[in-house]
């Protein structure tokens, strides 16, 4: 006997003892048919699953899938490795199995693997993501961690700079106030222009530090209501009243329209009136001179419904969100050209909230806008 059969033998009884194992221990079931598809040999995990012998049965009969013009032949392609099939089992529910078909002298030879594989790989990718959002997770904590000191720096910053600019400009408004009055001599009329646009823009520069003051009290969470009840419809009435000297350059009537007997309502008397005053500024500065301006204020759920009703040029609806935000701006104009912070409607917001209230608006281009404000009621008595 040459070497080079007695190697051939070698390998053949090697192969044939890989397949005999195969057949017995392998956790992947093995199927052996004939060409008409009778299982001629199983290996035991492929019976075991089945719950009986197999040999002798047609292949057709234990894989679910065999309709639709499926066959053994069709399986064998290379391009349909892989497929996933439904065994029956023994315990009446089917099984899938991952399958690889190969054509032999005698039949077919089919090879099954659990799609547990697949699960195994996709629980070791989701163990890997997991572990990656753990570290995302922390690297967003430590990243809010230096956004929150950088937010507190901002705001301390911000208060210092308007507390320390707030008296220089209190000084600047009384020695105008001195010259304007005469008290210090007579001043001729292109002075007087001079020191009255010094004194306008002392004011707006002394109600914008004191909006940046609210803001960064609000940002910082040291926003405190003293609340109480008192006679809330003599306030509107009084703070109108205000207004209307205000409103009255423009030609603007302020028509007030309040329900008798208002409920109680628990506000800090401080922060309404500069929520009133922000709204109606707000209307007086965007509504065209000789309209009219409506406050209303009724009963509403156990509370109050304010409303600021303006007839300027409304808001388109798209932009109607940007009056909250603090320092955006619409594409709407004052109609005298007044300036405006873009802080006072954010703080608004911001201090209805505080009461525990909401605020919204309508408005219709072309025809205006209308701010309102609910505000929760008590049943306590009225103080003042």
């Amino acid at each position: 006997m040459s070497p080079t059969s007695t190697n051939t033998e070698i390998q053949a009884r090697l192969a044939a003892q890989a397949f005999e194992l195969l057949l017995a221990k392998s956790a992947q079931l093995l199927f052996l048919t004939d060409k008409a598809g009778i299982i001629t040999r199983a290996n035991s995990s492929a019976e075991t699953l089945a719950g009986r012998s197999l040999r002798g049965t047609s292949i057709h009969e234990n894989i679910i899938d065999f309709q639709g013009g499926l066959t053994l032949e069709k399986l064998s392609a290379s391009e349909r490795d892989g497929q996933i099939l439904h065994l029956t089992t023994a315990s009446g529910e089917p099984a899938s199995f991952r399958f690889f078909v190969r054509r032999t002298d005698a039949g077919y030879m089919l090879l099954a693997e659990s799609t547990d594989s697949d699960l195994r790989h996709l629980r070791s990718e989701l163990m890997k993501l997991t572990v990656e959002m753990g570290d995302l997770n922390r690297e967003l904590q430590r990243r809010n961690v230096q956004l929150q000191a950088l937010s507190e720096t901002k705001n301390q910053f911000l208060g210092i700079a308007a507390h320390d600019l707030r008296n220089p400009l209190g000084v600047l408004l009384a020695f105008s106030d001195i010259l304007l009055h005469g008290d210090a001599g007579e001043i001729n009329g292109q002075q007087r222009d001079f020191l009255m646009e010094i004194r306008e823009s002392s004011e707006f520069m002394l109600g914008l530090i004191n909006s940046l003051l609210d803001y960064t009290a609000i940002e910082s969470g040291k926003l405190t209501l003293e609340k109480s009840t008192f006679d809330l419809s003599s306030h509107i009435r009084r703070n109108a009243e205000r207004n209307r000297l205000i409103a009255g350059k423009k030609n603007i009537t302020i028509v007030a329209e309040l329900e008798e007997h208002l409920p109680q309502v628990p506000l800090d008397k401080g922060k309404f009136e500069q929520i009133l005053n922000n709204l109606l500024s707000n209307a007086i500065k965007f509504s065209e001179a000789g309209s009219t301006v409506w406050l209303r204020c009724t009963r509403y759920a156990g509370g109050v419904r304010l409303e600021v009703e303006d007839h300027g040029p409304g808001i388109p609806e798209d932009q109607q969100q940007l009056l909250f935000k603090p320092f955006s701006r619409t594409t709407i104009r004052p109609t005298m050209g007044e300036r405006s912070t873009g802080l006072g409607l954010s703080i608004v917001k911001r201090l209805v909230e505080g009461h525990g209230g909401s605020i919204s608006l309508r408005s219709t281009v072309g025809v205006g806008t209308t701010f309102r404000i609910i505000l929760p009621g008590t049943n306590e008595g009225v103080t003042e």
